[in-house]
């Protein structure tokens, strides 16, 4: 938990205050105080970042997979008055895509929620703080990012695992096949079944050499004999008999 001079430092570098900051100033100190006693009744350290987000991580390869960014429509809905409201058009530039990537990257690798989960709320609060730190240039954008979020899946990037969500539960996520940098995509190499092979055998073989015994006329025919039996030899073409 910080001290209450360390959360008056951070207000202030931040401006996250109003009018001047002489002004009230006793009054600031005992609401922020007041704050940080609510905090510390459910603070748990174990659950603090462990790691930062790599803005401008994705920007190139962003620009490079999707030049001309990405469309979508927006799913129907229905308005307060329940009216159905068809979902508009919407583009996504290679910028927003960068940063969905950044912060994805971030939520389901360096500080995965134990669930799984990538709550809408926390992908918002990720970004916002990041542009109000200078570090992206794109605000964050709730259509923008559900578009992101689902035209990427189809390219394999992500993984949708669970779609449900409601009051206190969100989609759960997963990097996908071909999320990059990661080299999902790549198979492992299965192993031969007929195990290793010395090089002095393969070059004895392709020359017809044995380890063993020497080839003989019985063995061929034998091998061809058995050869025979499972595969029968198809019967020559009848000649033709001219009359005359």
């Amino acid at each position: 938990m910080p001290t209450l001079d360390e959360a008056l430092a951070f207000i202030k570098g931040n401006a996250l205050f109003t009018g001047p900051w002489d002004q009230h100033l006793p009054r600031r100190k005992a609401r922020v105080r007041a704050i940080l006693k609510v905090i510390s009744r459910s603070f748990d350290a174990r659950r603090c970042a462990t790691g930062t987000v790599n803005v401008g991580k994705y920007d190139a390869c962003a620009k490079v997979k999707f030049a001309c960014g990405l469309r979508g429509n927006l799913r129907n809905s229905i308005d307060e008055y329940r009216q159905p409201v068809v979902g508009q058009a919407v583009h996504v530039g290679p910028s927003f895509i960068g940063v969905f990537l950044a912060v994805a990257e971030f939520a389901l690798l360096i500080d995965r929620n134990g669930d799984g989960s990538l709550p809408h709320r926390r992908a918002e609060e990720l970004s916002d703080c990041l542009y109000a730190k200078g570090l992206i240039s794109v605000k964050f954008d709730a259509r923008k990012w559900a578009v992101c979020r689902d035209e990427l899946e189809k390219h394999g990037i992500i993984e949708i695992v669970d779609r449900n969500y409601g009051h206190g539960q969100a989609m759960k996520w997963a990097p996908g096949t071909f999320f990059p940098f990661l080299g999902l995509w790549k198979k492992p190499r299965q192993p031969s079944p007929l195990g290793p092979v010395d090089l002095a055998s393969f070059l004895a073989g392709r020359r017809g050499e044995t380890t063993g015994e020497h080839h003989t006329l019985s063995q061929t025919q034998s091998s061809r004999a058995a050869v025979s039996d499972c595969w029968p030899l198809s019967r020559p073409s009848p000649r033709r008999i001219r009359h005359s």
